[in-house]
């Protein structure tokens, strides 16, 4: 098991896409907001209306990027029936970028003797929202609607700094574990939001593709997540999760001291498996029946531990605090709340400190 701490990777290189990749996408559950299917038998509408190739690739732009497949049903299961929209394809990606302003790839793939056509559209800029006939277009369901206003301060939030996306001076692709990198491909493949060919990708590329690597330069989210122990302990020794285990909370000391000092992929099933150590078993009576249940859920645990590392400050110098008695579970976090997450709002607001992008 992985953390999810990957929000949407938009990885550079565009590869054409194989009968293989365009059956994943065809049997996908649900068209969602990064991929639209359209039926477009003969035409499709290329700028009147939302509804249309431009309206579309405004929303799923300001999505973080997708794709449009014309010439197949949206509804499952899916039908491929063939497009005759746009025959000149590259007349079409010339259009698109006169208007959109953004480089949209547009693919012709033959499946099953049938022209479908896709279109590669890529993520907005950051803290950038976009618009089409003056409106900030999202994709919600079936439906291209505004924006709402929290939806566009959170982007417009964007632009303020991210320390984890500097990068390390003394830092080298040498200080990356390559265990990491392998629970970190495992993570992607796993998540199911690329269809790019992860495995086929170098280390280096990878996380250049991820923007972990900024032209050679290795960043400090790439640390957090992926850096030997010697190389974190050398480099950011604030980076740090410090897990402690006593009685009750009353007690000063520490009965057991933990230090995890390396890519918290590294640390991740370690730092599980040492709270697991101390968990209690309790035997809960359901009618007749007794049934066993641990007092910390490995679910929940893992999930808050997350949070704390993706929403911690990393400008400030203090490490992540856990500490777990027999009967309560604390973790303490450096920082405040991120700007536009309020005690009000928190429960449905999400803003990490950690991207990649």
């Amino acid at each position: 098991m992985v953390p999810d701490l990957v929000y949407l990777p938009k990885l550079s290189n565009f590869n054409m896409t194989t009968n293989e990749q365009f059956t994943i996408l065809l049997n996908a559950n649900s068209e969602h907001e990064h991929l639209e299917f359209k039926e477009a038998k003969l035409q499709f509408n290329f700028d009147n209306g939302r509804h249309s190739i431009l309206g579309y690739c405004t929303a799923i732009a300001n999505e973080r990027g997708g794709k449009l497949i014309l010439g197949v049903t949206d509804k499952i299961p899916r039908k491929i029936v063939g497009t005759l929209a746009f025959n000149d394809t590259k007349k079409l990606e010339r259009d698109i970028f006169r208007r959109f302003k953004r480089k949209v790839v547009v693919e012709t793939l033959l499946h099953e003797g049938k022209r479908v056509l896709i279109l590669h559209i890529p993520s907005r800029p950051i803290a950038e929202p976009l618009e089409f006939q003056g409106v900030y277009l999202t994709r919600a369901k079936d439906e291209l609607l505004p924006m709402s206003q929290d939806q566009l301060k959170a982007i417009y939030n964007e632009a303020v700094a991210d320390y984890s996306a500097e990068v390390h001076t003394k830092a080298t692709i040498e200080d990356i574990d390559s265990l990491a990198i392998k629970i970190l491909r495992t993570l992607l493949i796993n998540s199911g939001r690329t269809d790019k060919p992860i495995n086929d990708l170098n280390d280096k590329q990878l996380l250049t593709d991820l923007n972990l690597i900024q032209e050679g330069d290795v960043t400090i989210a790439a640390l957090v997540l992926l850096a030997k122990e010697s190389s974190l302990a050398r480099l950011l020794p604030f980076v740090e999760i410090k897990y402690g285990y006593k009685t009750d909370f009353a007690e000063m000391r520490n009965q057991d001291t933990v230090i995890y000092r390396k890519g918290y992929l590294l640390c991740y099933d370690e730092l599980w498996q040492k709270v697991d150590s101390r968990n209690l078993t309790l035997n809960i009576q359901q009618g007749l029946l007794i049934t066993e249940k641990k007092t910390f859920a490995e679910e929940s645990i893992r999930e808050a531990i997350n949070n704390a590392v993706i929403h911690r400050d990393y400008d400030e110098k203090e490490s992540i605090m856990v500490t777990q008695t027999q009967k309560d579970f604390m973790i303490s976090s450096p920082g405040g709340l991120p700007e536009g997450v309020t005690l009000n709002n928190m429960i449905d607001r999400s803003k990490p400190r950690m991207w990649i992008r």
